[in-house]
Formats: structure tokens, C-alpha cells, sequence
């Protein structure tokens, strides 16, 4: 009879933590073994247990980064990515500058290194990175007529913003290669929009409330961010882009949610996102939102009338209007001086086919466009100088940059569109995935260039990341479904012969 091995002695055991039976492992291996990670995970908590006493933010902000730089090294580079999705509204202030720029570096670093290794694919062509390209160059142009008065370490600081949203752009295409990876960064997006409308559903029941230490974040308190009328701004720290923001997330919901067949607690789950992102639409008391999300509607229940029967449709509009009459009445009767979304929409007056809260400033800034119509005035807008912002992307960007900008822009927008039209039937219920997410990518796409109409952004060092993913999301939806097509033909010709 066999006699049980005996357990290895304790030296053995911890010798195999670090260095574990086999050939002998490269560098990156070892100092990702269950060992390092074991000692460094004690390491860090040692440091946090100190810092619960007292706080010293240079520490904690190191190990946010150790911690972030971890995950870069130790999981795929898609992964990666879909941590910087939760992390980019929260910046702060170091002094290499701005997180986000520094942790857009860190992942592009370890993205190369690992294209070199051979543990990621060699770059591919995205749809736009081309035309980002040269709105970058035409950003740089624009520096040959920067004011005197403007701050050129503002203005740089700017531009490391737009370097990062288009890395992070760079490497998401590069990445994200499959259904399953795109699955993912859904589900980061779906994560981040609960944190963000939480964080700003708490702004507007507690104005003053400190959600984030002062000494992190890299602007005043988010409590600022509630403005005159109760009307919050969030991370953002404007209520038109994170009323855009909500808006974009209820339809990614609603897809999440009808990929859920037979799962309905996870169905429960999205619907509940929904719940959260109309009241964080409300409480911005934006009508831009409120419009740019019923176009959305109407644009994919179009796609998917075919689907649909009445009484599905009946539901669905019954229990939008009945969660729309319970959010105008969660929201309201908090300020003296108060706003509602209904009371906004049925307020709204035009004057020359433009609103009449935004005519003054779209006339000035015409004016101001046409003194550098070109190449613009460079790649900033001071409004300590100029005294409000355009409310409108597109003016912001022929003030900054051109014309020559503002039309490679309009092109970023138009082709991205333009390629992620659904060709045929689309389902979102069955079906291919990737089609469901084209159609799901094309109306958020028409959602972001309608609502920037009215809003602008480049405004901040924060909506401008949730730009790029959506242009990459929209690269990568091409991507997978050309592939899917090709296999789909090449399968039909096999089948003829």
C-alpha cells in the first residue's frame, strides 16, 4: 500500500512562492509570482494601516500608482484600459502632472513592451487614428498664434490632456480584439457610470459634502460642482456633459440588458443603472440630455421595429414616463431659487434658430473666429479673459484651432458614424453580438455629435477621455464586424463549392 507523501517542510513551501519548480523564469515572470505579489500586498497594507493614524498624500498617491502600474504589468493590457475607464474621472495633481496623463503613459510603456515580447498583437490600423493624427497637428499650429496674455503651462497642460485620451484611444483599438474583450469594456463603462451618478446623486441631496478629500482631487471641492438652481455638474463640473454622459449610459443599458436572456437578476441589475442615470439626468435639469436620449430611442427602436410588438412598446413607454413623472418629482422642491427639466423644456424659446441662452455667445464667438478663421487662436479657451465658454464644440474647436481643425473633427465624426451604420437586420435580443453593439456604438455616436451642439468637450481634463473611448469603441465595432462578415462570405463560398 502506498504511504501518503509527506507534506513539505515550511522552507520548501515558501521557496516555491517565489521560485516555483520548472525551468527557470524571465524576469517579468518571477517579479509577478505569487510570492512578490503575496509580500507586496502585506507591504502595502503595513503602509495603509500607518496612514488610517495620519495622512500623507504623497503616500497614498504612490500606491494608487504602484497599485494601478500592478495591474498594468500583471493582466492584459484590455484590462488595463478598463481600470483607466474607473479611474479617469477621479485626477489629481503630481508632480509629473495629471494622473490620467501619467497612468496613459504607464499603459502605452507596458503595452509596447509587452507588443515587443510578443505578448500582445502587433498594432493595427484603427478608423480614425489618421484624422487624430492631424487634429493633433493642427493643435500644434495653432501655437504659432497663441495670445500673449494666455498661460503657455495652461495651455501645455491642455494638450497633455488631448496626448492622453488619444494614447488611451491608441491602445484600446490595439487591444480590445474580440467580443468577449469588448464585453468587458461595457462593463467597466457600466461600473463607472454607478460610481459617477452615485457620486452625483450625493452632490445633489448634500451640496457641501466633501465626496473626495480636498487634498486629493486636482480642483475644489466636488460641492462646487452644484450650481445656481440645484443643477448638478458631477466629476464633470458641468451639467450638460454629464447629462450627455447619462444619457449615452441608458442606452448601453439597454443593450447590456437585452443581451441578458434567461438571467434576470443580472437584467434587474441594468434596469437599475437606468433607474440611477434618469435621475442623475434630471437632477442636471439639462434639456439637451433629455433630447439627445429620445433621439436615441427613437433612432434604435427604428432599427429594431421589427422586434417589437405594441405591447412591449406600450410597457416600455408607460414605465419611461412613470420613472420620468417620479424623477421631476424626486428632484424638485430642494432650492429656494428652482429648476426643473419640465419646466425648462416648456420654457424654451429660439431667436434666429438658435436658443435663446445661447445666441449672444455663439454670435461673439463667430465674430471672434472670423479675426483667425485658419488656424484659430490657439489650442485653449480662458474664460477668465473671454468670460464664457462657447457651448458648442464645434465653435470651440474652429476658436482654437481653425477651420482646418473644426473640419478634421467634423470628419473624426462623420466617418465613425458613417461606418458603424447597421447594414440588414439587427437584433439585440439574439444574434450577433457585435452587430447589436454596432447599432448600440453608431446611435451613441449621433447622441455625442448632436449633443455637442450645446456643450463643448474639450472643456476640463475629464469628459474629453469618455470622447476617445467612444471613438474607439466605435473603431473596434467596425473592426469585428468586418471580420464577422468576412468569415460569414468566406464560410457561404465554402458551402457553394
Amino acid at each position: 500500500m502506498n504511504r501518503l507523501a509527506r507534506p513539505a517542510p515550511f522552507r520548501q513551501r515558501v521557496r516555491r512562492l517565489f521560485f516555483p519548480p520548472g525551468p527557470p523564469q524571465r524576469f517579468q515572470e518571477l517579479i509577478i509570482s505569487r510570492g512578490v505579489v503575496i509580500l507586496a500586498a502585506a507591504v502595502v497594507g503595513l503602509i495603509l494601516g500607518i496612514q488610517w493614524f495620519q495622512v500623507n498624500p504623497r503616500i497614498v498617491k504612490t500606491l494608487i500608482g504602484l497599485i494601478v502600474f500592478f495591474v498594468f504589468v500583471r493582466f492584459p493590457v484590455y484590462m488595463g484600459v478598463g481600470a483607466f475607464l474607473l479611474l479617469y474621472p477621479y485626477p489629481t495633481a503630481i508632480a509629473l502632472g495629471n494622473t490620467n496623463f501619467v497612468f496613459a503613459i504607464l499603459f502605452t510603456m507596458v503595452w509596447i513592451v509587452k507588443v515587443g515580447l510578443g505578448l500582445e498583437p502587433r498594432p493595427q490600423g484603427s478608423l480614425v487614428g489618421k484624422p487624430i493624427f492631424f487634429l493633433l497637428v493642427a493643435h500644434a499650429l495653432s501655437l504659432i498664434v497663441l495670445p500673449e496674455w494666455m498661460d503657455f503651462k495652461e495651455t501645455f497642460a491642455f494638450q497633455q490632456f488631448l496626448l492622453a485620451a488619444v494614447l488611451m484611444y491608441t491602445v484600446m483599438t490595439n487591444t480590445v480584439t474580440t467580443p468577449k474583450r469588448l464585453h468587458y469594456i461595457f462593463h467597466m463603462l457600466t461600473i463607472g457610470s454607478i460610481i459617477v451618478n452615485v457620486q452625483s446623486v450625493l452632490q445633489f441631496i448634500a451640496p457641501t459634502l466633501r465626496i473626495i478629500p480636498e487634498w486629493y482631487y486636482s480642483s475644489p471641492a466636488l460641492g462646487a460642482a452644484v450650481e445656481f438652481g440645484g443643477r448638478v455638474g458631477g466629476v464633470f463640473r458641468s451639467h450638460p456633459l454629464l447629462a450627455d454622459s447619462a444619457a449615452m449610459m441608458i442606452l448601453l443599458q439597454l443593450f447590456m440588458a437585452s443581451r441578458c436572456a434567461g438571467k434576470p437578476w443580472q437584467r434587474l441589475y441594468h434596469f437599475g443603472v437606468i433607474g440611477l442615470a434618469i435621475i442623475t439626468l434630471f437632477i442636471t435639469v439639462n434639456r439637451g440630455g433629455m433630447v439627445i436620449l429620445v433621439l436615441g430611442l427613437a433612432i434604435i427602436g427604428w432599427h429594431l421595429r421589427r422586434e417589437l410588438k405594441f405591447s412591449r412598446i406600450a410597457i416600455a413607454a408607460s414605465a419611461l414616463v412613470l420613472v420620468f413623472i417620479i424623477a421631476e418629482a424626486v428632484t424638485s422642491g430642494r432650492y429656494e431659487q428652482e429648476v426643473t427639466m419640465f419646466s425648462r423644456l416648456a420654457g424654451t424659446r429660439f431667436e434666429s434658430l438658435m436658443p435663446e441662452n445661447r445666441a449672444v455667445v455663439w454670435i461673439a464667438y463667430w465674430a471672434w473666429i472670423l479675426e483667425s478663421p485658419f488656424i484659430g487662436h490657439g489650442p485653449r479657451i480662458d474664460t477668465t479673459v473671454l468670460g464664457f465658454w462657447p457651448h458648442n464644440a464645434y465653435l470651440f474647436y474652429a476658436y482654437t484651432v481653425g477651420f482646418l481643425g473644426m473640419s478634421i473633427f467634423l470628419f473624426i465624426i462623420l466617418k465613425s458614424i458613417i461606418k458603424t451604420r447597421p447594414r440588414g437586420r439587427v437584433s439585440w435580443t439574439r444574434g450577433s453580438y457585435v452587430k447589436g453593439a454596432l447599432l448600440l456604438v453608431h446611435v451613441m455616436l449621433i447622441q455625442f455629435a448632436v449633443g455637442q451642439l450645446r456643450t463643448d468637450h474639450q472643456r476640463g481634463n475629464v469628459f474629453i477621455y469618455l470622447t476617445y473611448s467612444l471613438l474607439a469603441q466605435a473603431s473596434i465595432v467596425y473592426r469585428l464586424s468586418e471580420k464577422e462578415d468576412k468569415r460569414r462570405r468566406s464560410l457561404t463560398r465554402n458551402r457553394q463549392v
